[in-house]
């Protein structure tokens, strides 16, 4: 049973809960360590957010917010979304989401922005019934390859 859904900007204390998601959502092998020298970088532009069910971590999401020099507002970006399998269909991600636009829009942002695999389809019929629309072509090249 679900007695309460909190959504709250992620802190130090909770690198160890973040280690343990993005192990789960993106296969890494980050220590807390070095997530932890990330998140209190002052030159970071990603903040992050987690859910909570009833006090435990069920979820994350975070949001790229980079000042541009040829926009007048800044480019927002949802860039991660995880919600653990045991807390889906919820209503969790759709929180997440809602959170990082009011964030964006508090920081300036007009637009926000998300790429997500053409095959998720869980992840697009979130974001489609978010009202995000299908935008443009995203292309991606290694800066390691000869």
């Amino acid at each position: 049973m679900i007695d309460e859904i909190t959504i709250v900007e992620a802190t130090i204390d909770d690198v160890q809960d973040l280690v343990q998601l993005n192990i789960l959502f993106n296969g890494s092998s980050d220590s807390a360590t070095a997530m932890a020298e990330r998140m209190t970088e002052p030159r970071r532009v990603e903040t992050i957010i987690i859910a909570r069910v009833n006090g435990k971590v069920a979820g994350f999401a975070a949001l790229r917010i980079v000042p541009c020099v040829l926009y007048p507002t800044p480019h927002a970006e949802l860039t991660e979304l995880y919600v653990k399998e045991d807390y889906r269909q919820l209503g969790i991600g759709k929180r997440l989401v809602q959170y990082l636009e009011e964030l964006a829009l508090k920081k300036g942002a007009d637009d926000l922005l998300v790429l997500t695999g053409a095959d998720n389809l869980p992840a697009l019929s979130l974001y489609h019934a978010l009202g995000f629309e299908d935008y443009d072509i995203s292309l991606q090249k290694s800066l390691h390859s000869k």
